[in-house]
């Protein structure tokens, strides 16, 4: 097929993988990259394979164009050849008659040169702003934007980079070549437009204001790090003179041609609303950064802010410009620098009617998103959209979002006081046409603003201090009311009232007899501020929360699954607050409800993008544990089912991780005290798992993690559900955060179920299997790192040695093409470690060491990996068997150390050094490894030592020290070669590096930052954190983890173990032990004798 055809093909989901698998294989031909660019060129190919073209072409560039990929870096010639055609490329995809095919294309090619100047300009590309300057057209205003576009996607990137000299060079030597030429088409490009563009056709008006739209956007790009001299000269043309002229930017903000209006309901904002915006964000930057040049003028930014604010409308296209304005505001205020002037009660007064009070009611377009996509309302609802017009990315949700900004700015500044008083005043008259039916069916929409205000100036921190009430349900109407020391809330504002006073009742309403998003609201309202309420007053609102997870609102349901998790997430002085015994009760019909809801969904895509739904599933389990055995079955049959659907188009990456993490848990928890029952989890995972294998494929996570053990007797039914879901998500994985939480649950369930039973494993292996073995063979390559990270858990509960069933996984777990996939390979490494531990017999020694010598140690991405399975071979073989094979191990790594070291492998061969040396195996120790060091070159040891090893010690982390400090004690003492020359002339040093892990600032800090262990890890992951759960190259299941191998597990406290070896190595009178002790420094020889060292 050719490369037009594949591209085609991957479009087509049942085509998709065959295709995909075809067009990497042809990618790594020589040319290939100037064929693809030449696709969008092409009028002749169809709209699809243009864009198809496009899309592949940059992805391509961002994977393998950085001279550190490891897998398939594209060769020098083809870079050249890309170099010398992506420009022209892009130019001729903005002349004068461009269609849509071409619109859409260039925007993926400049993102393409922006990842490519990012690595070669200007030292491998220096022509390249010449190559752009030289193409601009004084007639052609398409050419024009196409290289405002591609100048735009160089220069945009450096504004979160960190200042550095060679970025400032960088930046330098690009306003040199375009500072002038911009500055020039500023002033063409305004006199035409701010002029009335007389003559000018409906499109070229428009291509214009896209014109000045980019260049506002060059403008930003290049002020944004440090003002150049150019700009900082041309400041009073841009902002103006105060008593004189107004600037260009007043005059923009000014703008606003007929012509250019375009539809009031079309939602995509026009370059005049664009323009405005970069404006704005430009302003902004000015007052953070340069305030001394714009102090003057920023009075009238602010009365253009006045003025523009009141001529809008509730267009949807322009919330973009509005959230910028009011954040510019915002920023002036926090800046402290006016504080004057907006502490004046009549600039507060019109500032919040104005500005704030318009901006929270909600819009009918919001009314109806609610109810015809509710799942983008709970997203923006949670703060997770963004609005930009391209010079900058502004964090708000909307206009609600920026209106509480400024809000929290002027609180932030001494007005609390003030700005509360307004507020309470609006929400008491909101309240009061809302009972009072003002407004007919729409009253509700009163409460709603009135709840909305309350809780933002409630609010002043993202967690909040405990300030609770007594609640006795069903009844609320006099409750105690118990203050804590309120911290983070707003000191003005009684939250616990208001709650009795307006929440509390629309929280028990029956459903339907009050609007749904009043409901919403008040499950919001719980959410926000859970870390008022105490364990006490919890209890009986997670009671109604489940009630709401049955909701025919989708908003609603959703929203009790969001607040569930959360609640079981709380911590007080570092703990959890919720234990198995708290939601013994109810974690079944949590876990019910939740994944009946997700196995409703039908489709792959329907299934898994909701993962606010499974990552509940996945906490439940954590939390309920091996109460879950019971009814474990069911539980482990939907989650299956769920693996199997969501594996034929893994959609949604968080959704698969949590499903995973799913079983997981619930095989961890149900076979720890029945082992013999990871059967039952093997019989229902490998079938699915075996397809996911060969086919390369939230919140319901969070219930199971903090239910635990007490979901063992219901265990079944919870995984029958889960297993379920996996087998619809599989056939199309579509969101990552539902495929994360599934999986999560499921080895949560695993995990806690199993605990108390271990032979329950086997009614997990019964419900995994099989949908394991459709992802396998379905090679559904987003699944497959869950399932091999699940095998391994399974394994690992069995009590016996490696089961028949697993046997036969070696074969595929070593086939090449698994290791291809970077995403496969720490969770291959995690069940490759699985059976070593379980069998050291079970796989050939040699062909563990192939895949570490060849794959993970020459890699800079995977070489830690490759060290963990070193130091499982050196705890779990004998010196006989290694012996013979450790030279080889210890060239490999010698000659990645002189060819590519980095700081992350030069620390991870000391770790294994010492890991190495502190193992107390018959024939393994300190002798050993120096030995196995000087039988590569005579003398590399104390080259080794003295110039990798030891600058390295004062690196370790504080989960290594023990490790680090017990295997340098053991070369100190149980080693001859170590006290003879040369390597005697390092004792001192070693001694000393050793005494310097226990000065260091994180061994200081142990005791406050102790990391929890086993279960208790489990149940502390976050996933709100970055680290944990779904991340694109590797998603890890917390719920699947097992123990660490300790090769200093002997020991307890290393110090001690220190001054103990030493005491006894100073009697022994073959080694000078007592005459290098004595070349310590005094200061740290100290440390030792205050310890109890007797020299």
């Amino acid at each position: 097929m050719s490369v037009s055809d594949l591209l085609l093909a991957s479009l087509n989901p049942t085509t998709r993988l065959a295709a995909e698998k075809q067009l990497d294989e042809s990618s790594r031909q020589p040319g290939f990259l100037s064929h693809l660019l030449s696709l969008p060129l092409d009028k002749t190919n169809a709209p699809e394979v243009r864009t198809a073209a496009s899309i592949y072409f940059k992805n391509t560039v961002k994977r393998r164009w950085s001279p550190d990929e490891e897998d398939f870096p594209i060769n020098e010639g083809d870079k050249n050849a890309v170099r010398a055609e992506l420009v022209p490329a892009m130019l001729a995809l903005s002349k004068s008659g461009a269609d849509k095919s071409d619109r859409l294309a260039r925007p993926q090619l400049a993102e393409s040169l922006a990842v490519i100047a990012g690595e070669d300009y200007p030292d491998r590309w220096p022509t390249l702003m010449e190559q752009l300057t030289s193409s601009l057209s004084k007639d052609d205003y398409n050419i024009n934007v196409g290289v405002l576009e591609a100048a735009h996607a160089v220069c945009a990137p450096w504004k979160s980079q960190v200042r550095s000299d060679k970025l400032f060079s960088t930046i330098i030597s690009v306003v040199n070549v375009l500072g002038t030429p911009v500055l020039m088409m500023f002033k063409h490009v305004t006199d035409i437009l701010l002029g009335g563009a007389t003559g000018l056709g409906e499109e070229q008006h428009k291509v214009l204001a896209q014109t000045l739209h980019l260049l506002l956007c060059l403008y930003a790009d290049l002020v944004d790090q440090d003002i150049p001299p150019i700009f900082e000269d041309s400041v009073p043309q841009f902002f103006g003179v105060a008593g004189g002229d107004d600037g260009l930017f007043l005059k923009i903000l000014a703008w606003n041609p007929e012509a250019l209006k375009g539809d009031p309901e079309e939602p995509t904002p026009t370059p005049v609303h664009n323009a405005h915006q970069v404006v704005f964000e430009i302003a902004e930057l000015f007052v953070l950064k340069y305030n001394e040049l714009f102090d003057a003028r920023m009075p009238a930014f602010v009365q253009a802010v006045w003025e523009m604010v009141g001529r809008m409308g509730a267009e949807v296209r322009e919330d973009g410009v509005f959230a910028q304005s009011v954040r510019f505001l915002s920023v002036t205020v926090k800046s402290g620098l006016h504080t004057t002037l907006f502490s004046q009660q009549s600039t507060l007064q019109g500032l919040f009617t104005r500005i704030v009070l318009p901006s929270v009611p909600l819009r009918q377009h919001e009314i109806e998103q609610f109810e015809d996509d509710p799942l983008e309302y709970i997203r923006r609802d949670l703060g997770s959209g963004s609005a930009s017009a391209g010079a900058g990315a502004v964090e708000v949700t909307g206009r609600r979002g920026a209106a509480t900004d400024l809000l929290r700015a002027l609180m932030g500044v001494g007005l609390e006081a003030q700005v509360t008083e307004m507020v309470n005043e609006a929400v008491q008259a909101l309240v009061g046409k809302y009972k009072a039916g003002e407004g007919g069916d729409d009253a509700w929409m009163q409460k709603d603003t009135a709840v909305y205000l309350l809780s933002a100036v409630a609010a002043r921190g993202s967690t909040l201090q405990a300030s609770g009430f007594f609640l006795s349900f069903p009844s609320l109407t006099d409750i105690p009311i118990r203050q804590h020391g309120v911290t983070s809330t707003n000191i003005h504002v009684n939250v616990v009232q208001f709650f009795l006073d307006h929440i509390a009742g629309d929280l028990q309403a029956p459903a339907g007899s009050i609007h749904p998003i009043l409901q919403v609201d008040a499950i919001r309202f719980v959410h926000m501020f859970r870390n008022q309420f105490t364990k006490e007053q919890l209890l009986p609102v997670l009671r109604l929360l489940v009630i709401h997870l049955s909701s025919k609102d989708y908003v609603c349901s959703t929203y009790a699954a969001i607040a569930i998790e959360r609640i079981l997430f709380i911590k007080t002085g570092g703990m959890l607050v919720f234990a198995q015994a708290d939601i013994h009760d109810f974690a079944t019909d949590i876990l019910s409800a939740l994944l009946t809801k997700i196995e409703s969904g039908g489709t792959p895509q329907k299934i898994a993008e909701n993962d606010y739904l499974m990552k509940c599933v996945m906490r439940v389990i954590i939390t309920a544990r091996q109460t879950l055995t019971p009814n474990y079955l069911t539980v482990l049959t939907k989650l299956v089912n769920i693996l199997g659907v969501i594996s034929q188009n893994p959609s949604n990456p968080n959704f698969n991780q949590y499903t995973f993490e799913s079983v997981s848990a619930l095989m961890r928890f149900v076979c720890a005290s029945n082992p013999q029952l990871v059967e039952q989890f093997e019989g229902q995972l490998f079938g699915p798992f075996t397809i996911i294998i060969q086919q390369d494929v939230d919140r319901v996570m969070r219930v199971i993690i903090t239910a635990r053990q007490t979901l063992t007797p219901n265990f079944l039914t919870v995984l029958t559900k889960l297993v379920n879901i996996l087998g619809v998500i599989s056939q199309n994985p579509s969101n990552p955060n539902f495929n994360q939480y599934t999986f999560e649950s499921v080895s949560a369930l695993m995990r806690f179920v199993c605990a108390s039973n271990p032979p329950l494993v086997e009614q997990f292996e019964a419900q995994l299997f099989g949908p394991f073995t459709i992802i396998i063979q379905q090679d559904v390559d987003q699944f497959i790192p869950y399932v091999f990270q699940i095998l391994a858990q399974m394994l690992e509960i069995h009590t016996t040695s490696v089961p028949p069933a697993y046997s036969s996984l070696i074969g595929i777990l070593f086939t090449p093409a698994v290791w291809q996939q970077r995403g496969n390979v720490p969770a291959l490494v995690r069940l490759v470690k699985a059976f070593i531990t379980k069998d050291p017999n079970s796989i050939d020694v040699r062909t563990v060491l192939a895949v570490v010598q060849q794959r993970l140690i020459p890699s800079r991405v995977n070489d830690v990996y490759g060290f963990e399975l070193l130091e499982l071979l050196v705890a779990k073989l004998p010196v006989e068997t290694l012996r013979p094979l450790f030279n080889g191990i210890l060239v490999t790594i010698m000659t990645r150390l002189q060819a590519n070291k980095t700081p992350a492998f030069s620390y991870g061969f000391m770790r294994f050094a010492c890991a190495t040396m502190a193992a107390r195996t018959e024939g393994m120790g300190p002798d050993f490894f120096i030995g196995a060091v000087e039988s590569v070159q005579t003398g590399l040891w104390t080259q080794l030592l003295t110039h990798v090893i030891l600058p390295d010690v004062s690196r370790t982390q504080l989960r290594d020290q023990k490790l680090v400090s017990v295997g340098l004690t053991r070369l100190l003492v149980h080693s001859q070669q170590s006290v003879q020359a040369p390597a005697a002339n390092a004792w001192p040093r070693v001694l000393e590096a050793i005494l310097g892990l226990y000065t260091s600032p994180a061994a200081l800090a142990k005791s406050s930052t102790e990391s929890a262990t086993g279960d208790d890890a489990v149940t502390a992951i976050d996933y709100e954190e970055a680290g944990a759960g779904y991340q694109a190259g590797y998603s890890r299941l917390a719920a699947s983890e097992g123990d660490k191998t300790d090769l200093a597990a002997y020991v307890q406290e290393p110090r001690q173990y220190l001054v103990e070896q030493l005491n006894a190595a100073v009697q022994d009178s073959s080694k000078p032990i007592r005459q290098l002790i004595a070349q310590v420094a005094p200061e740290k020889l100290n440390q030792l004798t205050v310890a109890g060292l007797r020299i």
